[in-house]
């Protein structure tokens, strides 16, 4: 009875410290976890901060850069296109003032084809004509 008793108590403190030492044993293990995702996470930060300077404003710069040539470009072509443009402007003006001399050719030679004609008439005519 006492001895028993004593024994259960005994048992039951057993128990408590078995409790307690197995929570002290997950306790560490969270804490190393916790440790170790700490770490992980600095050097996460750290890679982070030395791709930032090594890679990320590098890029950056050289997209600045290429931002800036297409910019230039962008400028030089508008300019080529109002260039090409004034020259097609010229290069049509230069086709109608063809057309329109080509026109005027056509006319002419018609006209010298119609008193052609008629100067061969009138020659024929005087030929036939009685002189005297």
């Amino acid at each position: 009875s006492l001895e028993e008793a004593a024994r259960g108590r005994d048992a039951r403190v057993d128990e408590v410290a078995r409790v307690a030492d197995a929570l002290r044993a997950e306790l560490e293990a969270e804490k190393a976890k916790s440790e170790a995702a700490r770490a992980e996470t600095e050097r996460l930060r750290s890679e982070l901060v030395a791709a930032r300077e090594t890679q990320i404003l590098p890029d950056l710069a050289a997209l600045d850069e290429m931002e800036s040539r297409l910019h230039s470009l962008a400028g030089s072509l508008r300019a080529r296109e109002r260039e090409v443009a004034s020259l097609n402007g010229t290069v049509e003006a230069q086709v109608m003032e063809r057309v329109a001399l080509a026109e005027e050719l056509r006319g002419a030679r018609e006209e010298a084809a119609k008193t052609a004609a008629k100067l061969e008439k009138e020659r024929e005519l005087r030929r036939r004509a009685p002189r005297g």
